[in-house]
């Protein structure tokens, strides 16, 4: 069973702009030491891969149908990619909390892409058994 669906598009001019008007304060609010390693890593690219991660957090957010309530944080979201495989969504935190405690059993579908000006993210969390 679908629990929800997700979606958010990024101007990377945006978290670009972001990033080098609030350098370390963004950085250390959003994303992991994984994520910026990972992104930082892309030379020309990193802003691209920024935006598509704070994509995906914005669309696992409305995914979990939380919004930032729920004491939910950008952290708690991580999106990790493995040498040689697609990215994936791994909760922390609060976000984790949030779905352990409803459902004994969940996926999350990630889809992520850019291309010059935008960075877009899709989730979809399927869950199997809701807990009573």
């Amino acid at each position: 069973m679908i629990i929800g669906i997700g979606i958010d598009i990024v101007n990377i001019d945006r978290i670009k702009n972001a990033i080098k008007k609030y350098g370390p304060k963004f950085f250390n609010r959003i994303f992991t030491i994984n994520e910026i390693n990972y992104s930082s890593s892309y030379g020309n690219l990193a802003y691209a891969k920024f935006a598509t991660r704070f994509a995906a957090k914005e669309a696992c957010l409305k995914a979990l149908g939380t919004g930032y309530s729920s004491g939910i944080s950008f952290k708690d979201i991580e999106i990790i990619r493995h040498e040689k495989s697609s990215p994936k969504v791994e909760l922390h935190g609060k976000a984790l909390e949030h779905l352990t405690s409803r459902y004994k059993d969940f996926k999350i579908f990630l889809s992520l892409s850019d291309d010059a000006s935008f960075a877009i993210a899709n989730v979809v969390i399927e869950g199997e058994f809701e807990k009573e």
